[in-house]
Protein backbone atom coordinates (compact mmCIF):
# COMPACT_ATOMS: atom_id res chain seq x y z
CA UNK A 1 0.00 0.00 0.00
CA UNK A 2 2.88 2.34 0.82
CA UNK A 3 4.41 1.72 -2.60
CA UNK A 4 1.08 2.46 -4.28
CA UNK A 5 0.78 5.69 -2.30
CA UNK A 6 4.23 6.82 -3.41
CA UNK A 7 3.39 6.03 -7.03
CA UNK A 8 0.16 8.00 -6.80
CA UNK A 9 2.04 11.01 -5.46
CA UNK A 10 4.59 10.72 -8.27
CA UNK A 11 1.76 10.61 -10.81
CA UNK A 12 0.11 13.65 -9.25
CA UNK A 13 3.39 15.58 -9.41
CA UNK A 14 3.82 14.66 -13.08
CA UNK A 15 0.31 15.95 -13.79
CA UNK A 16 1.06 19.17 -11.92
CA UNK A 17 4.29 19.65 -13.92
CA UNK A 18 2.19 19.86 -17.09
CA UNK A 19 0.68 23.11 -15.84
CA UNK A 20 2.46 26.46 -15.79
CA UNK A 21 1.54 27.22 -12.18
CA UNK A 22 -0.75 26.40 -9.29
CA UNK A 23 -3.53 28.64 -10.65
CA UNK A 24 -3.92 26.48 -13.78
CA UNK A 25 -3.85 23.34 -11.68
CA UNK A 26 -6.58 24.69 -9.41
CA UNK A 27 -8.62 25.68 -12.47
CA UNK A 28 -8.61 22.09 -13.67
CA UNK A 29 -9.53 20.83 -10.21
CA UNK A 30 -12.48 23.25 -10.16
CA UNK A 31 -13.65 21.90 -13.51
CA UNK A 32 -13.27 18.32 -12.33
CA UNK A 33 -15.29 18.94 -9.17
CA UNK A 34 -18.12 20.51 -11.17
CA UNK A 35 -18.22 17.60 -13.58
CA UNK A 36 -18.67 15.25 -10.64
CA UNK A 37 -21.72 17.26 -9.52
CA UNK A 38 -24.38 16.10 -11.99
CA UNK A 39 -26.74 19.02 -11.42
CA UNK A 40 -24.03 21.54 -12.19
CA UNK A 41 -23.91 20.40 -15.80
CA UNK A 42 -27.47 21.49 -16.47
CA UNK A 43 -27.80 24.61 -18.58
CA UNK A 44 -29.21 27.74 -17.00
CA UNK A 45 -32.99 27.82 -17.21
CA UNK A 46 -34.54 31.10 -16.04
CA UNK A 47 -37.54 33.28 -16.71
CA UNK A 48 -36.76 36.79 -17.90
CA UNK A 49 -37.36 38.26 -14.45
CA UNK A 50 -35.29 35.56 -12.73
CA UNK A 51 -32.45 36.14 -15.17
CA UNK A 52 -32.44 39.89 -14.54
CA UNK A 53 -32.45 39.39 -10.77
CA UNK A 54 -29.70 36.79 -10.99
CA UNK A 55 -27.39 39.03 -13.01
CA UNK A 56 -27.97 42.10 -10.86
CA UNK A 57 -27.40 40.26 -7.61
CA UNK A 58 -24.40 38.32 -8.93
CA UNK A 59 -22.66 41.50 -10.03
CA UNK A 60 -23.45 43.50 -6.89
CA UNK A 61 -22.77 40.81 -4.27
CA UNK A 62 -19.90 38.38 -4.87
CA UNK A 63 -20.86 36.46 -1.73
CA UNK A 64 -24.42 35.80 -2.89
CA UNK A 65 -25.87 32.48 -4.10
CA UNK A 66 -26.58 34.27 -7.40
CA UNK A 67 -22.88 34.98 -7.91
CA UNK A 68 -22.08 31.32 -7.21
CA UNK A 69 -24.76 30.21 -9.67
CA UNK A 70 -23.49 32.52 -12.38
CA UNK A 71 -19.92 31.39 -11.72
CA UNK A 72 -20.94 27.73 -11.98
CA UNK A 73 -22.79 28.42 -15.22
CA UNK A 74 -19.74 30.08 -16.76
CA UNK A 75 -17.56 27.17 -15.66
CA UNK A 76 -20.01 24.73 -17.23
CA UNK A 77 -19.87 26.62 -20.52
CA UNK A 78 -16.08 26.37 -20.38
CA UNK A 79 -16.19 22.65 -19.61
CA UNK A 80 -18.40 21.92 -22.61
CA UNK A 81 -16.23 24.03 -24.93
CA UNK A 82 -13.07 22.26 -23.70
CA UNK A 83 -13.34 19.35 -26.14
CA UNK A 84 -9.74 18.29 -25.53
CA UNK A 85 -10.40 17.89 -21.79
CA UNK A 86 -7.20 19.68 -20.81
CA UNK A 87 -8.54 22.81 -19.10
CA UNK A 88 -7.87 24.96 -22.17
CA UNK A 89 -10.10 26.53 -24.81
CA UNK A 90 -8.51 27.41 -28.16
CA UNK A 91 -9.68 29.91 -30.75
CA UNK A 92 -11.53 27.30 -32.79
CA UNK A 93 -13.55 26.37 -29.68
CA UNK A 94 -14.41 29.95 -28.71
CA UNK A 95 -17.56 30.12 -30.82
CA UNK A 96 -19.31 27.32 -28.95
CA UNK A 97 -18.27 28.90 -25.64
CA UNK A 98 -19.64 32.33 -26.55
CA UNK A 99 -22.79 31.01 -28.17
CA UNK A 100 -23.82 28.98 -25.14
CA UNK A 101 -23.11 31.80 -22.69
CA UNK A 102 -25.05 34.28 -24.85
CA UNK A 103 -28.08 32.07 -25.51
CA UNK A 104 -30.22 33.18 -22.55
CA UNK A 105 -29.46 36.93 -22.80
CA UNK A 106 -30.29 36.75 -26.51
CA UNK A 107 -33.49 34.86 -25.83
CA UNK A 108 -34.76 37.76 -23.72
CA UNK A 109 -33.45 40.49 -26.02
CA UNK A 110 -30.52 41.63 -23.86
CA UNK A 111 -27.85 40.64 -26.39
CA UNK A 112 -27.84 40.99 -30.19
CA UNK A 113 -27.69 38.01 -32.54
CA UNK A 114 -24.66 37.37 -34.74
CA UNK A 115 -26.65 38.64 -37.72
CA UNK A 116 -27.28 41.93 -35.93
CA UNK A 117 -23.68 42.36 -34.80
CA UNK A 118 -21.73 41.30 -37.88
CA UNK A 119 -22.15 42.15 -41.55
CA UNK A 120 -20.41 38.96 -42.67
CA UNK A 121 -18.50 35.90 -41.47
CA UNK A 122 -15.10 37.58 -41.81
CA UNK A 123 -16.18 40.38 -39.50
CA UNK A 124 -17.48 37.90 -36.94
CA UNK A 125 -14.22 35.91 -36.96
CA UNK A 126 -12.17 39.09 -36.56
CA UNK A 127 -14.26 40.18 -33.60
CA UNK A 128 -13.98 36.76 -31.92
CA UNK A 129 -10.21 36.76 -32.46
CA UNK A 130 -9.96 40.13 -30.69
CA UNK A 131 -12.10 38.81 -27.86
CA UNK A 132 -9.86 35.75 -27.62
CA UNK A 133 -6.78 37.96 -27.22
CA UNK A 134 -8.40 39.75 -24.30
CA UNK A 135 -9.03 36.45 -22.51
CA UNK A 136 -5.62 34.96 -23.32
CA UNK A 137 -3.76 36.99 -20.72
CA UNK A 138 -0.51 35.02 -21.02
CA UNK A 139 -0.58 35.02 -24.84
CA UNK A 140 -0.26 31.24 -24.88
CA UNK A 141 -2.75 30.61 -27.68
CA UNK A 142 -5.45 29.28 -25.37
CA UNK A 143 -7.89 30.49 -22.72
CA UNK A 144 -7.77 29.27 -19.15
CA UNK A 145 -10.81 29.03 -16.90
CA UNK A 146 -9.52 32.01 -14.91
CA UNK A 147 -9.21 34.16 -18.03
CA UNK A 148 -12.72 33.24 -19.17
CA UNK A 149 -14.30 33.96 -15.78
CA UNK A 150 -12.57 37.33 -15.37
CA UNK A 151 -13.52 38.46 -18.87
CA UNK A 152 -17.13 37.30 -18.50
CA UNK A 153 -17.74 38.89 -15.11
CA UNK A 154 -16.46 42.27 -16.33
CA UNK A 155 -18.52 41.94 -19.51
CA UNK A 156 -21.69 41.00 -17.61
CA UNK A 157 -21.23 43.87 -15.14
CA UNK A 158 -21.12 46.28 -18.06
CA UNK A 159 -24.25 44.77 -19.61
CA UNK A 160 -26.14 44.94 -16.31
CA UNK A 161 -25.41 48.66 -16.24
CA UNK A 162 -26.26 49.37 -19.89
CA UNK A 163 -28.68 46.72 -21.20
CA UNK A 164 -30.94 45.61 -18.36
CA UNK A 165 -34.01 47.59 -17.27
CA UNK A 166 -33.32 50.22 -14.63
CA UNK A 167 -33.05 48.75 -11.13
CA UNK A 168 -35.46 50.77 -9.01
CA UNK A 169 -35.06 48.63 -5.91
CA UNK A 170 -31.30 48.74 -5.41
CA UNK A 171 -30.29 51.85 -7.35
CA UNK A 172 -28.62 54.76 -5.58
CA UNK A 173 -30.27 58.24 -5.52
CA UNK A 174 -28.00 59.45 -8.33
CA UNK A 175 -29.43 56.72 -10.59
CA UNK A 176 -33.13 56.91 -9.63
CA UNK A 177 -34.85 60.11 -8.55
CA UNK A 178 -37.55 60.28 -5.91
CA UNK A 179 -40.17 60.96 -8.57
CA UNK A 180 -39.04 57.95 -10.61
CA UNK A 181 -39.18 55.69 -7.57
CA UNK A 182 -42.69 56.87 -6.63
CA UNK A 183 -43.84 56.30 -10.21
CA UNK A 184 -42.31 52.83 -10.10
CA UNK A 185 -44.12 51.93 -6.86
CA UNK A 186 -47.46 53.11 -8.24
CA UNK A 187 -47.07 50.86 -11.27
CA UNK A 188 -46.43 47.83 -9.06
CA UNK A 189 -50.13 47.87 -8.09
CA UNK A 190 -50.84 46.30 -11.48
CA UNK A 191 -49.65 42.68 -11.55
CA UNK A 192 -49.34 42.69 -15.33
CA UNK A 193 -46.59 45.35 -15.34
CA UNK A 194 -42.81 44.81 -15.51
CA UNK A 195 -42.59 46.95 -12.38
CA UNK A 196 -44.70 44.49 -10.40
CA UNK A 197 -42.51 41.61 -11.56
CA UNK A 198 -39.34 43.46 -10.59
CA UNK A 199 -40.72 44.06 -7.10
CA UNK A 200 -41.94 40.47 -6.85
CA UNK A 201 -38.55 38.98 -7.72
CA UNK A 202 -36.76 41.47 -5.48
Amino acid sequence: RRVHGIERRKTALKIFDNFRNEVEFRNLLTIFCLIVKHHSLEKMNKTKEEFITLCRTAVNDVNSPSHSELYDFLVNCFVRADTHFDGKVHLEQLDSLIEEAAALPRHYGFAPSNEQMFANEAQRKKSRAEMFKQMDGYKDGFITLDGWIKFSMIHIAGKVESNLPKDYMLATPDKVSQAEFISFIKKTHDKSTPEYKQLYFF
